[in-house]
């Protein structure tokens, strides 16, 4: 947490203020010293700081859409403005002007927004499958016997020592386009050809709950400069009695999201990735035949690269309902 008496006394002195980070809830203030009644007319200026600023990042029930709430103009009229920065830079300026008897007086400080170190890289194992039960047809990235695995995402994040340890999570948005033939397109799967979230947002109470109520998991890892590992496996398993053909070509967007203590989450990195295959039969009842498939990354190298806009939905996507509550970052 911020010790927000050492903001009041370096903006009242004209100083530097002690460091943050992005996500770092911030809120300054300055203290006047004047007689009581010049106070109770007295009026405050923020000049809004340079750089991405937001209020809150807010997720809707359900997970059905997740927005950033921008900071209203009346806020820069308070006392003590609210505000969270999802960027960092060295020297930005706070400064306020408050008018006391119609006089202004302007006060400014510098402060430098830091960001974790972070990395990440996304990489197949193998190349898409299909399954050795030809009679069923389920294709995609596929665990060993099947297939080689799936997309593997190892990352870390470090923030700086003098800060309370702060956690992070992978999430992950998905660009469904499944075909199955004679059918146009998967009956499960209400959201293609849009963006949406695949599955749940990292931080959210009930994926909390399972996972930490079963002591399998925690719901986020610390940002400590440890090393993690995640897995995405998607596949389809086409209608036993309709489907003669069945393609994937889905796209995914895979974000590394930091929260510092007390603080609000920001994405750091992302990476984007896509799979295609296909598979057909002659008629029902017949096995499938696997037509090959690709899966790639963008970079080509799967690196995670520095985020430069924030994670935002209006869709979520879930897993069939037969599936298992799945871990955080995977489909």
């Amino acid at each position: 947490m911020l010790d927000d008496r050492l903001w009041k006394a370096a903006i009242e002195a004209g100083a530097r203020v002690p460091d943050v980070l992005m996500g770092h809830r911030i809120s300054p203030w300055v203290e006047i010293e004047a007689p009581k009644a010049w106070k109770q007319n007295a009026t405050f200026r923020w000049k809004p700081p340079s750089g991405k600023i937001f209020d809150k990042f807010q997720v809707q029930a359900k997970y059905l859409k997740g927005e950033v709430v921008p900071v209203k103009a009346t806020t820069w009229n308070k006392s003590n403005p609210d505000f969270v920065w999802a960027d960092a830079a060295i020297d930005r300026v706070v400064s306020v002007t408050v008018t006391i008897k119609g006089m202004p007086i302007t006060r400014s400080t510098k402060v430098n927004v830091l960001r974790p170190e972070s990395s990440g890289t996304a990489k197949a194992k193998g190349q898409p499958a299909m399954e050795q039960n030809a009679l069923r047809g389920k294709m995609g990235l596929l665990d060993p016997p099947d297939g080689n695995g799936g997309m593997v995402f190892t990352a870390s994040v470090d923030q700086p020592a003098k800060f309370t340890p702060g956690a992070w999570n992978l999430v992950q948005l998905t660009y469904s386009n499944r075909i199955f033939r004679p059918r146009r397109r998967s009956n499960r799967d209400p959201v293609a050809l849009r963006w949406a979230l695949d599955n749940t947002y990292p931080y959210m109470d009930w994926i909390d709950k399972y996972w930490l109520n079963r002591g399998e998991l925690d719901p986020a890892w610390a940002a400590n400069g440890d090393e993690r590992v995640d897995v995405d496996y998607p596949d389809i398993t086409p209608m036993p009695k309709l489907d003669t053909g069945a393609e994937i070509h889905d796209q995914f967007m895979t974000w590394i999201m930091y929260k510092p203590d007390g603080g609000e989450w920001v994405p750091l990195r992302n990476v984007m990735w896509k799979l295609d295959c296909t598979e057909s039969r002659p008629g029902t009842g017949n096995p499938w035949q696997f037509g090959g498939g690709t899966v790639a990354t963008v970079p080509a190298n799967g690196e995670f690269h520095i985020a430069n806009q924030y994670l935002t939905w209006t869709l979520v996507a879930y897993n069939s309902p037969d599936d298992a509550v799945p871990q955080p970052g995977t489909t």
